[in-house]
């Protein structure tokens, strides 16, 4: 099947992880993605114009991109792909976090995939066909290896929000941690073409308005009203904690691996500190378990149905239960039983949790099966 993927890339992890991810495992199994990167245009109406003559060309049997607002992309192409029967989809991975950054677009896509079901009654009431598949990982770009053990706990990523608070509470505790958040001058870049503008920004005024418009989003506001107040916003600087550069795609699964014990969020953005955290689930969920690392996360119901509790992946309900598991699994746990743990957690991951398996869904929904 060849896609045509709309997909304003820019040269950041943030854009290229869909390359390592799920445009490299498709094309594994024989998919082909032909990206239309409309920051290579002069601006977004010749884009859109360069756009529609692409689509009357044809030869492409699916119409992608991780968009759905019509100050990125115009109505008009979505409509000539209406016209000459060509399907649909906006892939919408933060549609908890601003899906009424969707609202003017959606009821045009023949499907919106979303990763958060808890505002699937949005699109519907705008008239959106919905497909709900969580995040995967990519099973060939990341693997298991049986690396020395490093008994430590390690979090990958920036510590933004809510998460040097559990961070703080761990390490206080006399837990080890390192995190990779640091500037590293040796990852390497995907990405070779040259973006000349950058797409339209959403104004904090439709922020706000956006946010207090659902239950959800007011929840984001309290949380970050809550974090100001009784909050961290800082990685306390403690004999227990060592900050190390970050690390690139090549080496996650190397890192993710060797650790005893990796920290991932299953609390959005600084809601972690509220007594009911607003919960997501994100690429990192699926990452850690496809390196086979064990990860450890605040209990998230629709997380525990992806992973065995105990044997896949470890939760915990309280701060004590927290350090409680983590230093058990740091420093008490052989290691016979932490590799079992990795073990399991790939295998699950690998068979059930890649993108192969999320896009065959997503292909019989839209009875593309056979192509």
């Amino acid at each position: 099947m060849k896609i045509l993927y709309y997909y304003p890339e820019v040269q950041s992890s943030m854009f290229q992880w869909q390359r390592v991810h799920f445009m490299d495992e498709l094309s594994r199994y024989g998919h082909e993605f032909e990206v239309f990167n409309p920051l290579e245009y002069n601006s977004l109406d010749e884009a859109n114009d360069s756009l529609i003559k692409r689509i009357k060309e044809g030869g492409f049997d699916l119409f992608f991109t991780n968009l759905c607002n019509k100050k990125h992309l115009y109505i008009e192409p979505l409509l000539e792909l209406q016209k000459i029967g060509i399907p649909s989809v906006s892939f919408r991975s933060d549609n908890l976090i601003i899906p009424f950054n969707d609202k003017s677009l959606a009821k045009y896509f023949d499907i919106v995939w979303i990763t958060s079901v808890e505002t699937q009654r949005l699109y519907e009431k705008w008239g959106a066909k919905v497909y709900f598949a969580p995040y995967a990982a990519n099973p060939f770009t990341y693997s298991y290896n049986k690396e020395p053990l490093v008994k430590r706990a390690c979090f990958i990523g920036s510590p933004y929000g809510s998460r040097p608070i559990m961070m703080n509470r761990l390490t206080r505790a006399g837990v080890k941690l390192d995190v990779f958040c640091g500037k590293n001058e040796n990852s390497s870049s995907i990405l070779t073409s040259t973006a000349k503008y950058s797409l339209p920004g959403m104004t904090r005024s439709e922020l706000i308005r956006g946010r207090l418009s659902y239950k959800e989003g007011r929840k984001l506001f309290l949380g970050a009203f809550a974090n100001r107040i009784w909050g961290e916003v800082t990685i306390e600087n403690n004999a227990n904690v060592s900050i190390k550069p970050s690390v690139s795609f090549e080496d996650l699964s190397k890192t993710y691996s060797s650790y005893n014990l990796s920290i991932a969020y299953t609390s959005s953005e600084q809601t972690d500190v509220l007594r009911n955290p607003l919960k997501i689930i994100d690429l990192r969920n699926f990452e850690i378990p496809m390196c086979g690392g064990i990860e450890i996360c605040r209990y998230n119901k629709e997380l525990a149905s992806y992973f065995d509790e105990g044997k896949e992946i470890v939760f915990y309900k309280t701060n004590d239960e927290l350090v409680e598991k983590a230093k058990y699994y740091i420093e008490k746990a052989s290691d016979a039983e932490i590799r079992s743990i990795k073990e399991a957690a790939r295998l699950r991951a690998e068979n059930e949790h890649n993108w192969f398996v999320r896009f065959k869904g997503l292909f019989q929904t839209l009875g593309l099966q056979n192509k």
